[in-house]
């Protein structure tokens, strides 16, 4: 790992590394805290659990080498990843990895996510470079819970 910041797309083994770190990061940290208005009393807000969490930030993906990029894949290996994740419907670590100029570590964002929407850009102003925008949302997982039921043999015993 480079010092500086760095984002990553890790969907199990296969680790997408951003060539460019963005640079601005929004996350949104949001609630389902509901307000009532009591008689006489004015509101009150009843605290609930926080919503999902919003991730959105703009990727620059470059078309040639730039001293401040990490090694480049072609802009397809890129935009196919991003298409299987929304097609497939998978969910997927987003990661911010984050170290100062002397190596030390600060804190990391490591979050499973859905790619809710991405946008491409293509402006002459940025040569060929594209433009990515994203938007994640907080994947948590969900299902059944199955329960084994252990069948244990129960003798019953009759006295005449």
């Amino acid at each position: 790992m480079t010092n500086g910041y760095n984002f990553y797309f890790a969907d199990g083994s296969d680790v997408l590394t951003f060539p460019i770190t963005p640079g601005e990061l929004n996350i949104k940290v949001g609630s389902n805290n509901k307000v009532i208005t009591l008689i006489n009393e004015g509101d009150i807000n009843v605290l609930k659990s926080p919503s999902l969490t919003e991730i959105e930030f703009e990727a620059r993906f470059p078309m040639r080498k730039y001293p401040y990029s990490r090694n480049v894949s072609k802009f397809e290996s890129y935009f196919d990843k991003f298409q299987e994740l929304k097609e497939e419907k998978k969910s997927f670590r987003f990661i911010v990895a984050r170290m100062t100029p002397g190596n030390k570590r600060l804190w990391d964002t490591n979050l499973l996510v859905a790619l809710e929407d991405f946008e491409i850009t293509e402006n002459a102003d940025e040569g060929d470079d594209v433009l990515i925008s994203f938007k994640l949302k907080q994947y948590k997982e969900y299902g059944v819970k199955v329960l084994k039921v252990s069948k244990e043999k129960t003798t019953t015993s009759t006295s005449n």
